[in-house]
């Protein structure tokens, strides 16, 4: 059985918000039993509903589409299809994600327009329904994993004896960007340690300032570039550090080891504890329902102290 999954981008955001959409696709389809996901990807236009979502110009909207959207869903195990439309469907195929609010009972379809032109649509991509809705099924908001062919190439490169550090160093709220003089000196103590850091930085710093580039320690830009490969290299990896980002996205669901510094940023008004308790259901010092013993997220910011205490800890148990 096919769960077709209709992700709307007049609703819903162009940003890795689309991987918590994923994750509970599949938590749906866990639910109902699908044997594969078909994703349908409707973008008559984008929506405007934020502040970041008016910052970016055409070119890099675009660039957002084709590196998220339509290679995220790749990393799905249970993957069928992904498809692109400028034009929304007039008929929704069933069983689909969002599931449906309307009766269906002895349907194949249902009016596209009837059902998700709606603004109950929008709370599929957020982490406080998806608990109500998904809360039994923990394993399948993990689903991420990375193609065969990307964990061969990466680990021929790098080998697997590695610690990713993944920065933030993006215009758009700045003061969740990276310490970068932290991470320089968490590289340094994990050569000390004998493992060797990889930088992957921030797609938008590669295209600015470069700020990663005073660590002295190797680049992944391909990392970068490419979903497949970064998703690999966090495979492959002894353990993961990062900074809070839309990337993490990867991270947090999949079952593989990793740390997220800079959870809460005071003055950041979708990053304090109020905000992370409205809209993601969570106490100051939780994590998510999901999350494994060697997942974490660090709700302190990344100076080095605490970069380096945490760090400590971890490599002790590497």
């Amino acid at each position: 059985m096919i769960l077709t999954c209709y992700y709307d981008l007049r609703y819903q955001p162009n940003t890795f918000d689309f991987a918590i959409f994923l994750a509970g696709a599949n938590a749906y389809g866990e639910l109902i039993k699908a044997t594969s996901l078909a994703v349908k990807i409707i973008c008559p236009e984008y929506r405007k509903a934020t502040e970041r979502e008016t910052l970016y110009d055409n070119d890099e909207k675009a660039w957002r589409t084709y590196n998220m959207l339509q290679r995220l869903p790749h990393l799905l195990p249970k993957l069928h299809s992904v498809t692109w439309s400028k034009e929304p469907p007039e008929l929704v195929d069933l069983p689909c994600y969002p599931p449906p609010l309307i009766e269906t009972q002895n349907k194949l379809y249902i009016s596209y327009s009837q059902e998700f032109q709606n603004n109950g649509y929008s709370n599929f991509h957020t982490f406080r329904f998806l608990k109500n809705k998904f809360f039994a099924f923990p394993e399948a908001m993990k689903p991420f994993v990375a193609p065969e062919h990307a964990l061969a190439l990466t680990k021929k490169k790098y080998g697997a004896n590695f610690i990713t550090i993944s920065l933030r160093a993006n215009r758009f709220q700045p003061l969740r960007n990276s310490n970068i003089e932290s991470w320089k000196s968490a590289g340094d103590y994990i050569v000390s340690k004998g493992f060797q850091p990889i930088i992957i930085p921030d797609f938008e710093d590669y295209f600015d300032e470069k700020s990663f580039e005073i660590i002295d320690h190797p680049i992944a830009l391909e990392a970068t570039f490419d979903l497949a490969v970064r998703m690999a290299m966090y495979q492959n990896a002894k353990y993961n550090l990062a900074t809070n980002n839309g990337v993490v996205g990867l991270l947090l669901h999949s079952k593989i080891p990793y740390s997220v510094f800079k959870f809460i940023v005071p003055g950041v008004n979708n990053c304090t504890a109020a905000y992370l308790k409205a809209n993601y259901n969570l106490n100051y010092g939780e994590r998510f329902w999901f999350m494994g013993p060697n997942q974490h997220l660090i709700w302190a910011d990344d100076s080095i102290d605490f970069v380096m205490g945490h760090l400590k800890i971890i490599l002790d148990n590497v």
